[in-house]
């Protein structure tokens, strides 16, 4: 391996653009190296910043780092984010979920929470309230297993899938139990004609700190669509 040794490199004659290395090559930056972008000057990424395993300093403190995001090609047992991206890193996650369906009808999709990397799951203590948007139904339910993203689910795709969002938080602290707070909404399984929108709130019952979390059907699989996709809240 050569060693180039010198202080700027600049584009040869009137070219403006610089190229390092060609197309899937790793540019490496040793440990403890800093890449400085002076003021003034911008930093345009049209890929991936994949900050897995990073720790991301002087953003705003409430700003979203996107940490992964998974598409289903195929019916799936879930999606899960393990220990390698729910960390000491962020206190706060926030989950956005796009297009899912149950394999089975009248399925539930919800969030799951575990403190051994998915092996046990501890108690959710959880309810919702939820609301049909295109009939007079409405009410509360409480008591649930899980952080329910929507009930009933239909599993024809229909006037709606399954879409949502959901806040995590504290998830490091071991002297309390754990939040989680969101909503969904999908097409009901039972007319396959009434569209329901939930509002859930549940106390995850576990004073260690979550390591690992998965979003699936509390029977059967996912279908083979949709997404999910994890941020961290910068502390």
């Amino acid at each position: 391996m050569s060693q180039l040794n010198v202080d700027t490199i600049e584009p040869e004659g009137a070219s403006t653009t610089l190229t390092l290395g060609a197309a899937s090559d790793v540019i490496q930056i040793p440990a403890s190296a800093e890449i400085d972008i002076a003021s003034g000057a911008t930093l345009d990424v049209n890929g991936t910043i994949d900050v897995t395993g990073a720790t991301v300093t002087g953003l705003t403190t409430g700003s979203l780092v996107k940490l992964l995001s998974t598409t289903l090609s195929g019916a799936s047992a879930g999606v899960a984010f393990d220990s390698t991206y729910i960390t000491s890193t962020y206190d706060n996650y926030y989950v956005l979920v796009n297009g899912f369906l149950p394999v089975t009808d009248n399925a539930d999709i919800g969030i799951y929470l575990s403190v051994d990397d998915g092996v046990t799951f501890a108690t959710h203590l959880s309810g919702n309230f939820y609301l049909a948007l295109n009939s007079n139904g409405y009410g509360w339910q409480g008591s649930q297993n899980a952080h329910y993203m929507a009930h009933d689910c239909s599993n024809v795709v229909g006037e709606m899938k399954v879409n949502g969002w959901a806040i995590i938080q504290n998830v490091n602290d071991t002297t309390c139990y754990k939040s989680i707070y969101g909503n969904g909404s999908t097409q009901n399984s039972g007319t396959k004609a009434d569209d329901y929108a939930y509002n859930s709130f549940t106390s995850f019952a576990s004073l260690s700190a979550v390591n690992y979390m998965i979003i699936k059907s509390n029977s059967g699989n996912l279908q083979g669509f949709g997404t999910a996709t994890l941020y961290g809240v910068v502390k």
